[in-house]
């Protein structure tokens, strides 16, 4: 039943500290988190999570669930 608690928390905590660092309002850090740096621009990532951007501002969040398909290598 421990296993099941803890199965996705590596993933629930990398996204709370990205949703973290965009409800500071710190969009530098949100940017460095994870793999953004590599396959976006910082001008295309705060046209998306920026102040003024299609998912900003972030004021607030709540992970509700975390899951993965069968074969899947990664976690929705």
């Amino acid at each position: 039943m421990l296993y099941l608690t803890f199965r996705y928390y590596p993933e629930k905590r990398a996204a709370a500290h990205f949703l973290d660092a965009l409800v500071a309002g710190n969009t530098n850090q949100a940017f460095h988190y994870g793999s953004l740096r590599r396959v976006t621009k910082i001008g295309d990532f705060l046209a998306d999570w920026g102040p003024e951007g299609y998912y900003g501002p972030v004021k607030s969040y709540a992970i509700v669930k975390a899951t993965a398909r069968k074969g899947a290598n990664g976690v929705i």
